[in-house]
């Protein structure tokens, strides 16, 4: 079996949408619009259509001052229902907004 390439950790939830919205909005994941679980295999299928490494750095975002990896992306893309053909436009619009004259 081969390990796989991204590094998030893992959530057991139990399979139910209810269960999985109720657990997406008790951490402030959501804004209170559905949110499609964002498993290993979606994850990886939205990477796929970019082709670079998952843990590759765009930048840093606030206001955590946290990296901002194609995995996080990946995963935020998924839940927000992005098909993988449109991954690269939220990737071009996430470089944009780590511009330095959008920061200030």
């Amino acid at each position: 079996m081969t390990a796989s390439p991204l590094r998030s950790r893992r959530i057991e939830v139990p399979d139910s949408s209810a269960t999985i919205q109720d657990y997406y909005e008790e951490r402030g994941w959501t804004d209170g619009l559905p949110v499609v679980p964002a498993t290993e295999e979606g994850v990886l299928e939205m990477l796929g259509t970019f082709g670079q490494d998952p843990s590759h750095v765009l930048g840093v975002i606030q206001p955590r001052n946290a990296p901002v990896t194609l995995e996080k992306i990946a995963v935020n893309a998924v839940m927000a229902g992005c098909r993988p053909e449109h991954f690269p436009v939220v990737i071009a619009a996430v470089r944009a907004i780590l511009q330095p004259e959008l920061i200030d």
